[in-house]
């Protein structure tokens, strides 16, 4: 994991996002909603003219340009591992406890009272005024932030504030001198950030103090300068944080994505996020997302891609990882250390010793997944996912309704688990490897029926429309139909289908068969 850097600027590089390029891959991380209806470019427009009663209690938060839908309700998460939903901070939407808002505006002036009639001109005069309890609501514009002698553009020091852009309207913030390397920096409980884009920090968001609770970020952008190192949203100190909500954010080009430096951090729920690394930098700490320590973790719709470390890598207890997409890291896909539960994702391309890392003992679970091109360009030796192996330590293992295809390696389990596998398929495997388990190993040859579970495919064409460029879907073949109806379920996959579709479910993180 990477500790805090230095604050003195770094030398800037070429475009180091643009050194690794490929096709892009079949996103599967959808927002919802009408584009044409609901498009931010839509929402935008030249009247300013508005009332503090029109915008409080507002809720709207953008996404890829979408209005996002509601988060779905605690029914959707069938999982495993015992998650508590009411321990995540919720968004306060433009709800100020005090019912006061002070607004900015490109045409405020820095005297201005932060009225509608009377708005001032930049965010940090709103926070010099800004009282605990208060909402700020900016304009649309590009805002210029900081202050002398301070290495931060903007210090939130006081609780139970809300700093929002203007549903709808593109609201950006940049440093307004060099040597301003920080963008927000957080040092008060119960902040919500919403609706605002970060550019050109090295550090965008960092958590300053330790054991802060409750923090929320929603509709947020961060896009760093070309650098040779740049850190998206981190929790840098000792003790952590408990509480924290990323909904809706976008984070691309960036060497460490969203970290929990030293931990423990407690209660994170994210849902619709992207985080696009840098390859090739030859960091293993460079990670999409990680956890050094924590409990009571969700990921729901995120995307990580390109990332230099891990795309996932959770050193917590209970996680659960739901509709997700990891694609294009140098190494593990995801990594899980003590109960997780991995359902409806898709991996493809990934690197180092497996794409699935079960790490410790505990309780774990991949369902209706796909984990695919694990090393399967280059040729290294490893596995495609494994359970202990290093640690080997005992607990429980489910695998059901899977496809592991275009792999270079099979799947290592510790002979201290317990093994359900239920209606997974293997295909392509280069080493022909399909399970390790104990002093057992059994290969494509071998067939199906030495595997621990039933159901199980076994060099079998899956019949995928073109899994070399990313697109896993199918419209016939064995997948169709050709699951296990496991418990827990979740009621969709990962497009929001109704699951089941025909008289069994398919395999993989998509319905595509009646």
């Amino acid at each position: 994991m990477i500790r805090r850097p230095p604050r003195s600027t770094q030398s800037r590089s070429s475009a180091a996002s643009d050194v690794y390029k490929r096709q892009d891959m079949v996103v599967l991380v959808d927002a919802g909603g009408d584009p044409d209806k609901d498009s931010i470019n839509n929402t935008d427009s030249d009247d300013d003219s508005t009332s503090d009663e029109d915008i409080v209690g507002n809720c709207d938060i953008y996404f890829q340009g979408t209005l996002l839908p509601s988060s779905p309700p605690e029914n959707e998460f069938q999982t495993i591992v015992p998650i508590s939903f009411s321990a995540f901070p919720r968004d306060p939407c433009i709800s100020p406890s005090t019912g006061r808002i002070i607004w900015v505006t490109k045409e405020g002036i820095p005297t201005g009272k932060g009225t509608q009639d009377d708005p001032v001109n930049t965010i940090n005069r709103a926070l010099d005024l800004a009282s605990n309890g208060d909402a700020i609501v900016i304009r649309k514009g590009t805002y210029y932030e900081g202050k002398e002698e301070e290495y931060r553009s903007l210090l939130i020091a006081k609780p139970d504030l809300i700093l929002s852009g203007y549903p709808g309207e593109e609201v950006v913030v940049e440093p307004s001198r060099e040597g301003i390397t920080y963008g927000v920096a957080i040092s008060a409980n119960n902040i919500a950030i919403r609706n605002l884009t970060l550019r050109n920090f090295l550090y965008s968001i960092s958590i300053e103090e330790p054991r802060l609770q409750n923090i929320v970020l929603a509709g947020v952008k961060i896009n760093p300068p070309h650098a040779e190192w740049s850190e998206g949203v981190v929790v840098y100190p000792e003790g952590g944080e408990n509480g924290m909500l990323l909904r809706g954010v976008e984070i691309s080009g960036v060497g460490l994505g969203v970290s929990c430096n030293v931990g423990p951090c407690t209660n994170w729920r994210l849902e619709w996020v992207t985080i696009r690394g840098i390859p090739g930098m030859g960091e293993s700490g460079a990670d999409a997302f990680a956890i050094e320590s924590g409990d009571n973790i969700l990921l729901y719709k995120v995307e990580a891609s390109f990332a230099s470390g891990d795309g996932i890598d959770c050193k917590g207890t209970n996680i659960a990882i739901f509709d997700s997409y990891v694609h294009e890291v140098d190494r593990n896909a995801i990594k899980l250390w003590h109960n997780g539960d991995i359902v409806n994702c898709l991996t493809w391309g990934s690197g180092a010793d497996a794409a699935i890392v079960f790490d410790g003992g505990g309780n774990y679970r991949i369902l209706n997944s796909v984990v695919s091109f694990h090393n399967y360009e280059n040729d290294l030796p490893g596995y495609t996912m494994t359970v202990a192996y290093d640690t080997q330590e005992g607990g429980n293992i489910t695998v059901d309704n899977s496809l592991f295809v275009y792999n270079n390696g099979g799947i290592y389990i510790c002979e201290n688990f317990t093994v359900q596998m239920h209606n997974n398929l293997f295909y392509a495997i280069k080493d022909g490897l399909v399970l390790e388990f104990g002093q057992n190993r059994y290969y494509l040859d071998d067939g199906a029926s030495p595997l621990l579970g039933t159901g199980n495919m076994v060099n079998v064409d899956p019949l995928l429309t073109d899994p070399h460029n990313g697109d896993m879907s199918f419209s016939q073949g064995p997948a169709c139909n050709g699951g296990y109806n496991s418990h827990p379920m979740p009621p969709h996959d990962m497009h929001g289908n109704q699951r089941i579709q025909g008289n069994a479910v398919d395999l993989g993180p998509v319905e595509y068969c009646d």
